[in-house]
C-alpha cells in the first residue's frame, strides 16, 4: 500500500504539501530553543520552505492550480528566486492578494546574508517569527492548508494581525479591480476606488493607512502589534467583509465603536459575548461559538483564552 497516499487521505492533505510543510515545521521547531545559531538556522529553513512552496505550486498540474506554466518555462526560472516570485505574481491570481512579494524577497536577501557572510551575523527572533507567519500565510493561500505551529503571546499577535491585514488588503484590491490590471497603492487617498466603509471618510482612510504602516513595521522592523491594533485590524477585516457581502447595507463609521472590542476574548468557562469564530491562543484551534455559549477548555492544553477572529474563510476546527 502507498503510505503517502494513505497518510494524505487520513489527514485531508495533498501529498505535495508534505515537503514544504516539513521544512517550515523544522524551522519553527528550531525557535523552541532560542539561540543566535538556532535563529539563523530557523530563518534559513523557513526561507527554504518558502522557496519550495512556490516551486511546488508552480510545478503542479494545470488541473490542480489552473497555472498555465509549461515544464520548459518552469525549468527556465527554477534556479532564480526573483523569477519565481515574478511567475507567482503572474500565475497565482488572488491567492496572493494581501501578501507583498517584496517582503518575501527582502527576507530572502536577509537569509542570503546570513548564509553567505558567516556565523558572525545574528538575526532578531521577532524577524524570524514574522517571516514564519508570512510563510504560513503563503502556504495556506496556495495549498488551502493551515499549519499547527508553536506559539508565544508575541507570535499570536503577529499572526492575528497579519491574517487580518491580508484580508483587508485582499478585499480592498477586489473592490479596486476594474477588469484590467488596476491595483491600489498605499497610502490610500480620497481618489482611490474604495468600498463603502471607506468612501468619503478621511478618518477611516487614515486608520487604514496607519494599519498599513504598522504592517510594514511588523514585517521589516520586527515590531509586535499591540492587542488594540490587532482588534482594529480584525474589526476592519470584518467591516470590509460585511460590505462585500451586503453592499447596500454597509456598516457606518459612527457605529464602529460599538463593535466587538475588549470583550472579544474570553477564558475557559466564561460566557461568549459575540457570535463568531474564535481561536484558542494555546494551540490556535479555531471553533465557532454563539452568544451565550461558554468558552470550553482546550482538549489538548486545558484552560485557555479564546480570541475572536473576523469571518475570513477559516474552517471550523
Amino acid at each position: 500500500m502507498d503510505t503517502t497516499t494513505t497518510a494524505s487521505k487520513a489527514t485531508g492533505k495533498r501529498p505535495w504539501v508534505s515537503g514544504p510543510e516539513e521544512l517550515l515545521q523544522h524551522g519553527l521547531k528550531l525557535l523552541t530553543e532560542d539561540s543566535d545559531l538556532n535563529r539563523r538556522l530557523a530563518l534559513i529553513a523557513i526561507d527554504n520552505a518558502v522557496e519550495l512552496t512556490i516551486k511546488t505550486y508552480l510545478s503542479l498540474p494545470r488541473r490542480v492550480t489552473g497555472v498555465g506554466l509549461s515544464r520548459k518555462g518552469f525549468e527556465a526560472i527554477g534556479d532564480s528566486f526573483p523569477e519565481l516570485l515574478d511567475a507567482l505574481e503572474t500565475h497565482a491570481g488572488d491567492r496572493i492578494d494581501g501578501l507583498d512579494l517584496a517582503d518575501i524577497e527582502w527576507y530572502h536577501r536577509l537569509r542570503n546574508q546570513l548564509y553567505h557572510q558567516g556565523s558572525g551575523l545574528t538575526v532578531e527572533r521577532v524577524k524570524v517569527e514574522v517571516y514564519a507567519t508570512i510563510a504560513q500565510l503563503l502556504f495556506k493561500n496556495l495549498f488551502g492548508v493551515e499549519l499547527e505551529t508553536p506559539h508565544t503571546p508575541d507570535t499570536d499577535r503577529i499572526g492575528l494581525f497579519l491574517v487580518a491585514w491580508v484580508e483587508i488588503e485582499r478585499l480592498l484590491q477586489q473592490a479596486a479591480w476594474d477588469g484590467r490590471s488596476s491595483r491600489l497603492s498605499f497610502p490610500l487617498g480620497p481618489s482611490a476606488k474604495l468600498p463603502a466603509p471607506l468612501a468619503n471618510d478621511r478618518a477611516a482612510l487614515d486608520e487604514i493607512n496607519t494599519l498599513r504602516h504598522l504592517r510594514h513595521s511588523v514585517v521589516h522592523e520586527g515590531r509586535v502589534p499591540t492587542a488594540e491594533k490587532v482588534r482594529d485590524a480584525q474589526r476592519w477585516a470584518r467591516l470590509l467583509r460585511e460590505s462585500e457581502q451586503n453592499p447596500s447595507n454597509s456598516p457606518k463609521r459612527d457605529t464602529m465603536d460599538q463593535e466587538p472590542n475588549e470583550k472579544t476574548q474570553g477564558k475557559s468557562g466564561e460566557e461568549v459575548k459575540y457570535s463568531g469564530q474564535y481561536v484558542a491562543l494555546c494551540c490556535r484551534a479555531v471553533k465557532r461559538f454563539s452568544q451565550g455559549d461558554k468558552f470550553p477548555a482546550c482538549a489538548k492544553d486545558g484552560e485557555t483564552t479564546w480570541g475572536w477572529i473576523p469571518p475570513i474563510g477559516l474552517a471550523d476546527a
